[in-house]
């Protein structure tokens, strides 16, 4: 292994290079002002929220053509846990425990229209003092990300 050494001429010491001289004459170069540091750090800030909401609009399209996402936003994820929240309130309302994972057990969802989920999974209800019952869930939710709604739900033992 050789070490290489670099000769004293490669890297002149700082002191031997001039210092810049700044002077208020001197109106070829300003020192940047706030408000230009703040105008192109908007600007690059406006540049990256653009970015990224583009890919965000391509990522819905892949979503809306692979039949993952409604034309409105509502995506099936969202769909299948907001069907899950309302089939365990029903459960609890007459005292059965709901053991749903619709994330793992989604068989089935496919869109109507341009708007509404159809989602099927599988779950388990429990009756105090009996035996767990394997059951099917069928749903359909329509409405945006944000403000999803279960328009039907309908719970069948299994077969």
């Amino acid at each position: 292994r050789r070490l290489i050494h670099a000769s004293p001429d490669d890297n002149p010491p700082l002191a031997s290079q001039p210092a810049p001289q700044a002077t208020t004459a001197n109106t070829e170069w300003t020192p940047k002002t706030t408000q230009q540091r703040k105008a192109e750090k908007a600007a690059r800030q406006a540049a990256a929220e653009q970015s990224l909401r583009a890919e965000q609009a391509k990522a819905h399209k892949q979503a809306q053509a692979r039949g993952e996402e409604t034309a409105t936003g509502l995506t099936m994820i969202t769909a299948a846990h907001t069907c899950d929240r309302k089939a365990e309130q029903q459960a609890a309302a007459h005292g059965v425990k709901w053991n749903g994972n619709p994330d793992i057990d989604l068989q089935l969802h496919k869109i109507i229209g341009k708007d509404t989920f159809t989602i099927v999974y599988g779950a388990t209800m429990k009756q105090p003092g009996a035996s767990k019952l394997p059951v099917t869930v069928h749903c359909l939710v329509t409405g945006t990300e944000s403000s999803p709604h279960v328009t039907d739900l309908n719970i069948n033992p299994q077969q």
